[in-house]
């Protein structure tokens, strides 16, 4: 007489699992939705902030000729345009995501001057980029595209909290 031991794995759990990963690996708008809303936060530190500090401040005939016209004093804000166009999505703001994309940006015609500079003449308009490094927000973005594709529905949860111990703990 024999003695067995008899294991049967049943991984159709683990199975689904790998498919809903896949087809999460094909849609991260919900990421770039989640990103995009800390983009325009981001947006208006940085206008706060005038440029994190980097903006060179007006010159004194700049602030003067505001002043006599009745604009905004800050800086990159004479009407207020290109700042709701990137911090709310106002007029001229570029919003695109798709399921492997995400577009950012403005359409402001005037914003091109003050990411590049310009000079005519005597006139020089110094560089002045309204946007923010996108550098910053890669990591957050990579982990947060890594979040979604393992856990979907609240991997910012999840995410936030501690790692995985053990496949049951995600399945």
């Amino acid at each position: 007489m024999s003695t067995r031991i008899k294991i049967d794995v049943d991984i159709s759990r683990v199975r689904m699992f790998f498919i809903h990963m896949r087809r999460r690996s094909n849609n991260f708008s919900p990421v770039f939705t989640k990103a995009l809303r800390d983009i325009e936060k981001e947006e208006a530190r940085h206008f706060a902030s005038r440029g994190s500090g980097t903006w060179p401040p007006l010159a004194a005939s700049t602030r003067a000729q505001k002043r006599r016209e009745g604009f905004q004093a800050g800086l990159l804000q004479r009407t207020g345009a290109l700042r709701e166009s990137l911090v709310s999505g106002g007029p001229g703001g570029v919003r695109n995501i798709t399921p492997k994309t995400l577009e950012f940006g403005t359409s402001v015609d005037y914003a091109g001057y003050h990411f590049h500079g310009a000079q005519k003449g005597n006139w020089r308009l110094p560089v002045r980029n309204p946007l923010v490094r996108a550098g910053t927000f890669a990591n957050s973005v990579a982990q947060d595209a890594g979040g979604w594709v393992v856990y979907g529905r609240g991997w910012e949860a999840k995410r936030a909290g501690s790692a995985v111990r053990n496949l049951g703990d995600i399945l």
